[in-house]
C-alpha cells in the first residue's frame, strides 16, 4: 500500500518524490560540492539555533544538513534529476534533524502528524535517531516559531508556526 504522503501532489508531493530518489544525494553532492567543502569546519553548528531553550544536546551532531527543504528549494529538471538549491540555512547537526524540519511542511500540505511521522520513518536518519531527541526538537522547534511569530505576523510563519505546535501537541 502506498503512502499518502508518498502520492501527494502539488509542490509538496514533487519534493516528497524528488527526496526518495536514489540520486538525490549524489546530485546534490556534485552541485553543492564548493558550498560543502567551504562550509564543513565552517558551518554553523544548527543546534545554536534552538540553544535559548534549554539543552538541546541531542540535536547536535557532524551531519551537513541543508536545513531548508521545501518545495521552493528544490528544483527538478526536465530529465527529472533533482537539485537542491539555497543553501543559506545549511549547517552542521544531528542527522535526524533535515527530516524533523519537513514534519511541519508535511502538516501544512494536509497530512496529519502520525502520517508525516511515517513518511519520514523510513528515512534511516529518522529510524536511527533517539525519541527522546526527536521530542525535544519539536518542543524547541514549535517554541521558537512561536516566539518568532512576536516579530512576524505573516500568514506564512503563523502556519508554519501552527503546524510546529501540532507536531509538538503530537510527540507529548
Amino acid at each position: 500500500m502506498r503512502s499518502r504522503v508518498a502520492t501527494s501532489s502539488g509542490p509538496m508531493g514533487t519534493l516528497l518524490r524528488t527526496l526518495m530518489q536514489p540520486s538525490i544525494q549524489q546530485d546534490t553532492q556534485q552541485i553543492m560540492l564548493h558550498k560543502v567543502l567551504r562550509c564543513w569546519k565552517g558551518c554553523e553548528r544548527v543546534e545554536r539555533r534552538w540553544e535559548g531553550m534549554g539543552d538541546v544536546a541531542g540535536l547536535a551532531g557532524r551531519t551537513l544538513l541543508h536545513a531548508d527543504l521545501n518545495p521552493a528549494n528544490v528544483l527538478l529538471a526536465e530529465d527529472g534529476t533533482a537539485y537542491v538549491v539555497d543553501w543559506a540555512f545549511a549547517g552542521r547537526g544531528a542527522a535526524f534533524l533535515e527530516m524533523a524540519l519537513l514534519v511541519p511542511w508535511l502538516l501544512k500540505a494536509g497530512h496529519s502528524p502520525a502520517e508525516a511521522e511515517r513518511w519520514v520513518a523510513r528515512f534511516p536518519a529518522w529510524a536511527a535517531a533517539d525519541p527522546v531527541d526527536i521530542d525535544l526538537f519539536a518542543r524547541v522547534f514549535a517554541d521558537k516559531w512561536r516566539a518568532n511569530l512576536v516579530g512576524n505576523g505573516a500568514d506564512w510563519a503563523v502556519e508554519h508556526a501552527a503546524a510546529a505546535w501540532e507536531w509538538a501537541v503530537y510527540r507529548g
